[in-house]
């Protein structure tokens, strides 16, 4: 299960960076409602990636998947500072 958050959130956020962070930056663009646009992005595009037993298993812990994966995805890009 871990792993396949991991994946899911790395693939994500770098996606994200790639195709909307570093433009929105580069047009002095980025601000809060472009890092909320970032966000959700990200995290609609990892929930597509993350297997069913996965998103199961997220739910068997008592766990909202949308919120797991935002405290995971700050991680990643606190990491990446």
């Amino acid at each position: 299960m871990l792993a396949d958050v991991e994946n899911a959130v790395i693939k994500s956020v770098d996606y994200v960076e790639q195709t909307y962070v570093t433009e929105m930056k580069n047009a002095d663009s980025w601000g809060t409602d472009a890092q909320k646009i970032a966000m959700g992005t990200a995290v609609d595009n990892a929930m597509q990636m993350l297997l069913e037993s996965t998103k199961r298993m997220i739910l068997d812990n008592g766990l909202d998947i949308k919120e797991y994966l935002i405290s995971n995805i700050e991680a990643y890009i606190q990491s990446k500072k």
